[in-house]
């Protein structure tokens, strides 16, 4: 009988490439696991403001729902301070296996990054979107004893006479202050852009006639439907289904016009893998698309939803436009 004699170091080898056959088999399959077993414990989701206010509620609302969907508790978080910063650093220094995530607004995401060079907060490399939740897109309301009735007046009367017109914003470096700066290069149009502390003391000196008008991203539409303040427009580029009555910016004298809009969404850790973020999202979405939960969004906000694609375009979008002007501003952050 003919025998076959094998080397140490032929054997050796050979034990080596089944080695590393299995190695690449398991690695393989890994990811397949890792998308069959996820989640399976609690997720936390960071809100990065105080709880009790409309927002806080909305994101919990999600979070119910969402926990629904992916069979695990979904855990609300509050982290206050900074502005937004701690959920920030929470996904910027955040493991990226799918069970710690934030919500994150445009202060944070595009503001704060446009005005101050210290703080390198980059879509892609130092987050991951999951899917925006809400928006409220600003309102130009005005006092109706101002010496106009609609936008078109408005831009006529600051052309007519430069620097006089006053309008209220929420804040220096408020989605209302950008948007104002905005309007202001769009219209070619010069006014002076007042900023108060808060949406409440901005609406509260538009209602006294302490000033003419204000540019706030909240809904003054009660206000405007008792004849308290006059609807002027939405810096939004189209109407909105919910304020159809108001015209936009674009349409009164301003074509193409829009302002940014105060958004919040839910991001991960860079590197968080792709099928974790497209499980986060189709819950996100679900939760958006139920009409108890929606409801729920729709007290402070117009919910959004959509691909983490669509999450990335919009904030890449928002530092191509509002970046230069944010700039411009020379904000300062402590």
């Amino acid at each position: 009988m003919k025998t076959h004699t094998v080397s140490a170091a032929s054997l050796q080898a050979l034990v080596v490439a089944n080695l590393l056959c299995m190695a690449l088999t398991l690695a393989g399959f890994a990811p397949l696991a890792t998308a069959q077993e996820y989640p399976s414990r609690p997720i936390t989701m960071i809100f990065p403001f105080p709880p009790g206010g409309s927002g806080d509620t909305a994101s919990r609302a999600i979070a119910a729902d969402m926990a629904k969907t992916l069979k695990q508790p979904v855990i609300i978080e509050n982290r206050a301070g900074g502005g937004g910063m701690q959920g920030a650093l929470a996904v910027k220094n955040g493991k990226p296996d799918g069970y710690l995530f934030s919500y994150l607004h445009i202060g944070i995401a595009v503001i704060r990054p446009s005005a101050d060079t210290s703080f390198a907060f980059e879509p892609g490399r130092d987050y991951a979107p999951v899917a925006l939740t809400w928006e409220v897109w600003s309102s130009i309301v005005a006092n109706p004893n101002a010496p106009f009735r609609d936008m078109k007046g408005l831009i006529a009367y600051a052309r007519a006479n430069p620097g006089k017109l006053n309008m209220a914003v929420g804040g220096v470096g408020s989605v209302d202050h950008v948007t104002g700066n905005l309007l202001k290069q769009a219209a070619g149009i010069d006014f002076q852009l007042i900023p108060h502390n808060g949406a409440a003391p901005a609406t509260a000196a538009v209602l006294g006639g302490h000033i003419e008008t204000a540019m706030l991203a909240i809904n003054l539409e009660p206000q405007a439907a008792t004849g308290k303040l006059i609807r002027l427009a939405t810096a939004s580029p189209k109407r909105l289904p919910d304020a159809p009555e108001w015209p936009t910016v674009a349409e009164s004298g301003v074509p193409g016009f829009a302002g940014v809009t105060s958004w919040v969404g839910v991001f991960a850790a860079p590197g968080t893998p792709r099928d974790i973020i497209m499980k986060l999202n189709g819950a996100i979405n679900a939760a958006l698309n139920d009409p108890a939960t929606r409801a729920r969004v729709q007290n402070v906000g117009a919910p959004t939803g959509g691909s983490p694609e669509q999450a990335l375009a919009k904030v890449r979008e928002d530092l191509a436009s509002a970046g230069p002007v944010i700039r411009k501003l020379g904000l300062k952050f402590e």
